[in-house]
């Protein structure tokens, strides 16, 4: 299989991964919240509603006629600023994080680098297949 396919399927599987989850947070924000140890539920809906919108960046730019490497490097960044954000919101825990909840937050953040060192691979193997080929 190619590497540009391999990375579009990444990037689906980032979307749908994105999306679901953002669904689960802005429609159950309440029960997530009660889980977490957040009662500011309307923080999860925003995050939620956010990760909606980006599962459908990603998922625009991974069936795109010409793969957009800049867009890919910019999503990978994302996937890097949520697992920096994840752990310092371990690290400083502005509210009682409940164990169930830091569970969660970690296994989420171990899928976003999955997410982000597969697609960082294969965008490496498409700009190291296209320098050969020169």
């Amino acid at each position: 299989m190619k590497a540009e396919s391999q990375l579009r399927i990444t990037l689906k599987f980032n979307a749908v991964f994105s999306a679901i989850s953002g669904f689960i947070l802005a429609v159950f924000a309440e029960f997530i919240g009660d889980l977490i140890g957040l009662d500011q539920n309307i923080i999860l809906m925003y995050i939620g509603f956010t990760l909606i919108l980006f599962a459908t960046f990603v998922f625009l730019v991974a069936l795109s006629k010409t793969l957009n490497k800049g867009l890919v490097k910019f999503i990978i960044l994302q996937d890097v600023l949520w697992i920096l954000a994840s752990i310092v919101l371990l690290i400083v825990s502005p509210f009682s994080i409940t164990f169930t909840g830091k569970i969660l937050i970690i296994g989420i953040s171990l899928v976003v680098a999955d997410f982000a060192y597969f697609q960082f691979r294969f965008l490496r193997l498409i700009n190291s297949l296209e320098r050969n080929s020169v």
